[in-house]
Order: structure tokens, then C-alpha cells, then sequence
């Protein structure tokens, strides 16, 4: 099952599909600003006609997965946009190993974890604007991938999670430095 809707996918990432009644459908433009569920846009498709129920289901749950992403209030929208590019990846994945939403180890649920543990540490500030862009840097490595699935989705989820680690540990080093420099203040203010 699926392989007709990934062949879909496939050409939908390209120029689009050819209706049967003449015309062409495809996704809408991702656009750097903007946060849009285009699965959402493939559900009330006429792409999703010939597809089974089952592709059907998966399609509405990896859209539910994306629409609870993209509500996150403590996500920037600078992520999320970069989240949304993995919309189309990751229904692929989906479509092919229906274990994704099974396995919390699934190199998928790992990336998209990270990615949620990230969101407040990629505000505005100096940190942030970098971590930002180590985010875009593996979406964008993952994306020129993603064909490979697991692989390529393996290999993000450790950038991502390593990057997790690094920003656990700034924050920790910043705090004990602020810590420090509090005591040696109330040390000198007792002197």
C-alpha cells in the first residue's frame, strides 16, 4: 500500500499531477515566512480519490502531527516554517514504515522530537539566531536527502539531538556562571 500515493508525493514535490479532467494540482509554494499544513491541502485534493483508505488515515495522522506542531506557542515561526518543509518527507516516511508512530527509537519521532525540545532555545538573541541556523542547516542536509528515508532522517536526528546536548550545556554553564558571579557579589557586599 501507498506506492501510488508515493508516486503522487514524488511528482507533487515537482511541478505537480495532471487531473483527469484536464488541469494540474499541486501543493502550495513553501514560502520562508509563512507556516501552512499542505497536507491539509492534499487531503481535500482530488489527488486523494484513488488513494486507499489506509494512505488516507496516515495522511490525516501525520496532518495532525504537523497541525499540534505548528500551534506550539513556544515554537518561532522562523522554526516552524523550517518545520513545514519536512511535511512532505515525512508523510513519505510514513506512508512506507507505518511503525513511525509506534516507535519512540523510530529515526523520524527522534527528529521531530529534538526539534520540539529546541523550540525555546531558538528565540530571538545570539544563541538562538545560531541554533537557528544549525536548524536550517540539517533541514536543509535532510531535505537533499530525504530520498534515502531512514538514513537520512537518522543522520538528522543526531545533528539535532546533538545540538539539543550543546544548548542543554550553555544553558547550564550560563546559569552556574551567573551563579558564581552572585556569590563573589554578596561575598564583596559582606566584606
Amino acid at each position: 500500500t501507498g506506492a501510488p500515493l508515493l508516486d503522487t508525493l514524488s511528482a507533487l514535490q515537482g511541478e505537480g499531477v495532471a487531473l483527469p479532467g484536464g488541469g494540474r494540482f499541486a501543493l502550495p509554494a513553501w514560502s520562508p515566512d509563512g507556516v501552512e499544513n499542505v497536507l491539509r491541502a492534499l487531503q481535500s485534493s482530488p489527488v486523494m480519490h484513488n488513494a486507499s483508505p489506509l494512505d488516507a488515515v496516515m495522511v490525516d495522522a501525520v496532518a495532525l502531527l504537523f497541525d499540534v506542531i505548528f500551534e506550539d506557542k513556544q515554537a518561532p515561526d522562523r522554526l516552524k516554517a523550517l518545520i513545514a518543509r519536512l511535511q512532505i518527507p515525512v508523510l513519505r516516511v510514513a506512508l512506507k514504515d507505518r511503525s513511525l508512530f509506534s516507535q519512540r527509537a523510530h529515526p523520524v519521532r527522534r527528529a521531530l522530537d529534538a526539534l520540539a525540545r529546541l523550540a525555546p532555545r531558538v528565540h530571538e538573541g545570539e544563541g538562538g539566531a545560531a541554533r537557528l541556523a544549525q536548524v536550517g542547516t540539517t533541514v536543509d542536509r535532510l531535505l537533499a536527502t530525504a530520498e534515502t528515508g531512514d538514513a537520512a532522517f537518522e543522520t538528522a536526528a543526531a545533528e539535532l539531538e546533538a545540538l539539543e546536548r550543546e544548548s542543554e550545556q550553555a544553558i547550564e554553564s550560563g546559569i552556574a556562571d551567573d551563579i558564581a558571579e552572585r556569590v563573589r557579589a554578596e561575598r564583596a557586599g559582606l566584606a
